[in-house]
């Protein structure tokens, strides 16, 4: 039996690469291993990520190299996830928060060893959360992530948030979308964690997440592990005066 051969997909953010650079440091990387001829599929506004994936898959791909943040990022996880297939992802993180890749340890800078850890780092399994999701209208979603799913305050923020400031000026945009939220409302949930009873929270955030290290170390959920087959929750909903001054703190200072 023929042996298989390896071929690996780069999937990227065309607004934020030197396309002729990577082609380049893969060529040099993949050089002499005995892959197949690379393929280069750009993400587009409503195609971000997940829509490549596939189109790499059927394309024979083995290894796909994300190139963008952490929605490029989760966008193909999805797809590689629901699709079955058997196919490894590597992340070159040029994202504002790139929340997985600093909790993975991934190198932020350094486009050539970058490219060489997402080729031929060490593999390493995570979970992916489902959030099933009804929407007003009634209509139902599914949606799966690697990093965290938040509602109240963390959502509105993420909604709130210029795209273009993001770019320019970084995670700093969150504080400008976060500004445009006060005054802040508490939100009065039932959670039910593992078909427990349910518990009444009044919360400003609520965040289900796989991993728990925020840019700037700031730690939301300090016991979070991408493999231990659960999901933490921290629920976020400060009473007094001294709570918000150590909660914004940690959000700006400790950023």
């Amino acid at each position: 039996m023929a042996k298989k051969s390896n071929r690996a997909a780069v999937i990227y953010f065309p607004g934020r690469v030197d396309l002729k650079k990577v082609r380049r440091l893969v060529s040099t990387a993949l050089s002499g291993m005995g892959w197949e001829i690379p393929l280069y599929l750009k993400t587009e506004a409503d195609e971000t990520g997940g829509v490549q994936a596939l189109r790499a898959i059927a394309q024979k791909a083995t290894h796909i190299v994300v190139i963008g943040g952490d929605g490029t990022v989760r966008s193909v996880l999805e797809e590689v996830a629901k699709s079955g297939a058997t196919v490894s992802v590597g992340i070159v993180p040029i994202g504002t928060g790139n929340v997985l890749a600093r909790n993975l340890n991934l190198p932020l800078t350094d486009m050539q060893l970058q490219i060489e850890r997402a080729l031929f780092g060490n593999a390493h399994q995570i979970d992916l959360g489902l959030a099933k999701i009804i929407l007003a209208d009634g209509k139902r979603m599914e949606k799966h992530f690697a990093v965290m799913a938040g509602i109240g305050l963390d959502a509105k923020i993420m909604l709130h948030t210029d795209a273009d400031r993001k770019r320019r000026i970084g995670w700093v945009a969150y504080v400008e979308g976060g500004l445009k939220m006060l005054p802040i409302r508490y939100e009065n949930l039932l959670v039910s964690v593992d078909n427990r009873e349910p518990r009444s929270l009044k919360v400003v955030t609520l965040l289900i997440g796989n991993v728990g290290w925020l840019p700037g170390r700031l730690s939301m959920m300090p016991d979070a592990a991408m493999d231990d087959g659960r999901l933490d929750v921290a629920a976020i909903g400060p009473r007094r005066f001294w709570n918000w001054i150590d909660f914004w703190s940690r959000v700006t200072v400790g950023n």
